[in-house]
């Protein structure tokens, strides 16, 4: 079938699933595959670099941009192939597509390509860096051994490895190595069924003795393939428990992140009103202070109180509006702090018990639910109002 008949058909010359990794595909020419695949580098392109070094950059984008490229060349060669040649290269470009559900390379559009974008965008290079070279199946070590951060960055890059490895999905080739062990173990079975029946016929004259041992061979067979039945359904029940867990605990991942952001927000929006209002006191003290003092001594009809009252007023008034901004300051850094703390904590949880490598009983998860959803403590250092005067004599008494 040529590109021509296809496009008279109205159905697609090239189609592909890629899984988890951006569903099913399809093209109706292949300068729409060209203008994915170059929409797919131009989106990984522009990823910055805000601090990383662009020979590691470069080396985690070249593994990135590996597949999309490849599809693009075998894309320019279809476009000048005829017939044989050209079916051919169709083929080539729908198994290029397919590796995507492999997670050989991550699609922009598919949830864990948009949850580091976002990262990048949200100027969390160091989180999505390590998020991206966990799903190309870089080594955290390797990874790390290349670069020369910080102590935070380090951990930024840790906690991006455990977010992909809570959202990515089982992967397409892994299925296929769960289906041929199955495959194995099944025609061992089936051969050990035919070996029996075969044995049974050729039994029937022999001894009492040679039957209960052929039987005990056979017992033992079953037992082995019960065991593998059972660790199989082990294996499946651990999948489907570390699932259930990140359902459970991806909403407080979220809403904590949203939380800090937003608090620290206000923070920084804060120390902006504390500086400028302070600087504009001192420019005030600096420029009219001495002039207005001055005038103030020299005048007859102002008396000592009037003066002391001209003075500290405006000053009180001013330093009551600066301590509750930097109130409003301390206070959303406390609550930035502890979100992110939160935050943390729920992927990490998420991280430990991925795979099977722990579970967590029901004790266990209301301690951690408990964690993520108490009450902020409120800090020491909180001077705000003591409140009504009943408020403050009940304090007293009690």
């Amino acid at each position: 079938m040529s590109t021509d008949n296809a496009q008279r058909e109205g159905r697609p010359i090239i189609e592909a699933d890629l899984g988890d990794n951006g569903g099913h595909v399809r093209f109706h020419a292949l300068e729409e595959a060209k203008e994915w695949a170059e929409r797919e580098i131009e989106h990984w392109n522009r990823f910055p670099s805000y601090g990383i070094r662009k020979s590691i950059l470069s080396y985690i984008l070249a593994r990135q941009l590996q597949l999309p490229r490849a599809i693009n060349e075998l894309l320019e060669e279809a476009a000048s192939a005829q017939d044989k040649e050209l079916i051919a290269a169709l083929e080539s470009i729908n198994e290029k597509f397919e590796q995507y559900a492999d997670f050989r390379s991550l699609y922009s559009k598919s949830q864990i390509g948009e949850q580091i974008l976002t990262m990048v965008q949200n100027e969390q290079p160091f989180l999505a860096l390590g998020a991206l070279a966990s799903n190309l199946g870089i080594p955290a070590n390797e990874l790390l051994g290349r670069l020369d951060a910080s102590e935070r960055e380090f951990g930024m890059i840790l906690s991006g490895y455990a977010l992909c490895h809570t959202s990515n999905m089982v992967r397409r080739s892994d299925l296929a190595e769960h289906k041929r062990r199955i495959d194995v173990h099944l025609k061992n079975l089936d051969d050990i069924v035919k070996l029996s029946g075969d044995r049974l016929d050729k039994l029937t004259g022999i001894t009492t003795k040679q039957i209960e041992e052929s039987l005990q061979v056979l017992m033992k067979k079953q037992a082995d393939w019960a065991s593998f039945s059972d660790t199989t359904q082990d294996e499946w029940e651990t999948l489907r428990r570390t699932f259930e867990s990140q359902l459970r605990l991806e909403a407080p991942a979220k809403y904590w992140r949203d939380l800090a952001n937003a608090t620290s927000t206000v923070a920084k929006r804060s120390l902006v009103a504390f500086s400028a209002i302070a600087i504009a006191m001192i420019a005030i003290l600096v420029i009219w202070g001495p002039d207005f003092l001055e005038y103030l001594s020299t005048s007859n009809n102002v008396g000592p109180f009037t003066t002391l009252a001209f003075v500290s007023i405006p000053a009180l008034t001013a330093l009551w509006g600066l301590k509750h901004i930097a109130r409003l300051f301390v206070t959303n850094i406390e609550r930035s702090t502890d979100a992110r703390l939160r935050e943390t904590m729920t992927t990490t949880f998420l991280a430990l018990t991925k795979e099977g490598s722990a579970t967590a009983d029901q004790h266990e998860r209301l301690l951690v639910l408990e964690a993520l959803f108490r009450p902020p403590t409120p800090a020491p250092s909180d001077d705000g109002h003591l409140g009504s005067l009943a408020a403050i004599l009940s304090q007293r008494n009690s």
